[in-house]
């Protein structure tokens, strides 16, 4: 187990490329994702005790991982468009039908959840059994966080709610111009 002060020191040690970037300078994508695949390489390296080659193996692995998203995510910002020409048509559909919106979220995250799951079973592949364990382990523990985050973002959304505090994100219909 790391101490506080060597985790500190590696947290600073991540944090610094956008901490000294100049004014006016922002980080790539690629940048960003490079550090991302080497933060995540970093605590898999930390937790599992990962050879050169399935080091090696793995930053290949999340770099194709990388790239499918990528291509995901600019197929989804080039559908913007037509989805906004769409959206009031299938808000008047939804409002019909509230199970279409549920539907259609249900599909976008069974798309992901899957393509998280091909990742790690990429992953595992490149593993030892004892790594697979303590991997397996290691996703237990980020699922469990990132419930709790989601559970708290829920948690103070219905607390505004139950407060009687009416959150508003967008201007009603009434007062929006046409």
């Amino acid at each position: 187990m790391m101490k506080p002060v060597s985790l500190i020191a590696l947290l600073a040690l991540l944090a610094a490329p956008s901490v000294l970037a100049q004014p006016g300078e922002r980080e790539t994508r690629a940048e960003r994702a490079e550090r991302m695949i080497d933060r995540r390489l970093d605590l898999l390296d930390e937790r599992l005790d990962l050879t050169a080659a399935q080091e090696a193996r793995i930053r290949q692995v999340f770099v194709q991982h990388q790239a499918r998203l990528r291509e995901r995510a600019d197929a989804l910002r080039a559908d913007v468009e037509r989805r906004r020409e769409e959206m009031q048509t299938r808000r008047e559909a939804e409002r019909r039908d509230p199970e279409a919106l549920r539907r259609r979220r249900d599909q976008e995250h069974a798309r992901m959840r899957a393509e998280w799951e091909a990742l790690d079973r990429e992953i595992r592949t490149v593993l030892t059994p004892e790594q697979a364990r303590r991997y397996e382990e290691l996703r237990r523990e980020e699922v469990r966080r990132f419930q709790e985050r989601m559970r708290q973002n829920r948690d103070g959304r219905d607390g505004d709610r139950r407060e009687g505090r009416r959150i508003i994100l967008r201007k009603p219909n009434s007062e929006r111009p046409r």
